[in-house]
């Protein structure tokens, strides 16, 4: 199994546009990381009041999306076209790739937080408020993964309208939130949130999976691929 999943990586690489998605998953990787280490050990007034230091993770989590685009990049050739291999590049690996980074992705964050709140346990409530927007955006992620690639258009705007919303949440911190809200989180503990996250992880790697076999006969959208550049 490992060394077939050392061969899709290196076939990644020379697939389509494969370098540039894997480019746009180290960048969005990393950017997520260094302002998600900034936010929690350095700015960590960000997790109340937001500040530009808030999205790290959010940027962390949609980077799978890059290498789900890469895989999909393969089903817009004929050459890719074979039963066995198809399915296994258009369905069993995009799902396992995208499924074992996002629990190593939301570890890091766990981890982060759990440090962040032994360092500023004032900010309790507030990193249990960001790890539940972290919870519902893998969610979202993994759905988007699952259709987004067939139904284009319109995943893509129901996508974007979501992101939004989660954004606005979290670069707004717990400030927007009303009293009866915010007592509601701080009743619920910081072990049952990151376990609400994990079950995010695995229940959105199955529903991505579910996803991506029912549409899996559909074509491959070229403007999820290709973008403006379609031919």
């Amino acid at each position: 199994m490992m060394n077939d999943m050392k061969k899709v990586w290196r076939l990644m690489m020379l697939g389509y546009r494969g370098k540039r998605g894997l480019i746009l998953f180290a960048i969005f990787a990393v950017v997520g990381l260094v302002l998600d280490i900034l936010q929690c050990f350095i700015f960590p007034e960000d997790m109340l009041s937001g500040g530009m230091f808030a999205p790290g993770a959010l940027f962390m989590v949609i980077s799978p999306m890059m290498l789900v685009q890469v895989f999909n990049g393969y089903g817009i050739f004929s050459y890719s076209a074979s039963s066995s291999k198809r399915r296994k590049l258009m369905l069993t690996y995009p799902v396992l790739y995208s499924g074992i980074i996002t629990f190593l992705i939301y570890t890091v964050v766990v981890i982060g937080r759990t440090m962040a709140i032994r360092l500023y346990p004032e900010y309790a409530v507030d990193i249990n408020h960001q790890l539940m927007m972290v919870s519902i955006m893998i969610l979202l992620v993994a759905t988007f993964c699952g259709v987004g690639y067939k139904l284009f258009w319109v995943s893509y705007i129901v996508f974007m309208l979501c992101y939004i919303q989660i954004l606005m949440r979290v670069l707004n911190g717990m400030s927007f939130l009303t009293g009866d809200i915010s007592s509601r989180i701080a009743d619920v503990s910081f072990p049952i949130v990151v376990f609400i996250g994990y079950g995010s992880v695995f229940f959105g790697t199955f529903l991505n999976y579910l996803l991506t076999k029912m549409l899996y006969r559909l074509p491959v959208s070229k403007w999820a691929i290709c973008g403006l550049r379609k031919s």
